[in-house]
């Protein structure tokens, strides 16, 4: 199933404080104790996410790391592509690997069907909603008749 790594999980989290704090700064060390965190692994997750522009720093004894951007505008997908690829159900949905099989899959239209609802979530998703608790719905035909 697909299962989000502990990098995009801390990088979800810290963004998601850093939101909820918006006029604050916040060190890795003060993320990762309030979070209860790795700091040398979320450490690592900010840097990346820095360097994608979605945080930005301030130097100094009172410095640290702020949201680059309004959290409205930062969606799930750019901090997941910022971490590591999009996430794929299964090999055959991705552009890059082929599928000996595809000709005669029943199953790739469904799963590539599937992945672009889970693809929508994400990237329709943004740090504030997770702040807000409003997740966005994707509309399911649930009539079977």
């Amino acid at each position: 199933m697909l299962r989000l790594s502990k990098k995009v999980e801390y990088g979800i989290l810290a963004m998601q404080y850093m939101a909820a704090h918006p006029r604050n700064l916040f060190t890795a060390k003060s993320l990762s104790e309030n979070l209860h965190l790795s700091y040398d692994f979320l450490a690592k997750t900010m840097q990346k996410l820095m360097r994608a522009g979605l945080l930005d720093s301030q130097q100094g004894t009172k410095g640290g790391y702020f949201l680059a951007k309004p959290a409205e505008s930062i969606r799930l997908m750019d901090i997941l592509e910022s971490l590591e690829s999009r996430p794929e159900l299964v090999d055959c949905v991705s552009d890059e690997k082929d599928c000996e099989k595809k000709e005669n899959c029943y199953l790739h239209g469904p799963i590539q069907l599937l992945q672009k609802k889970v693809e929508d979530i994400f990237l329709l998703t943004t740090v504030q909603d997770i702040v807000e608790y409003n997740f966005v719905e994707i509309e399911t035909n649930n009539n079977r008749g």
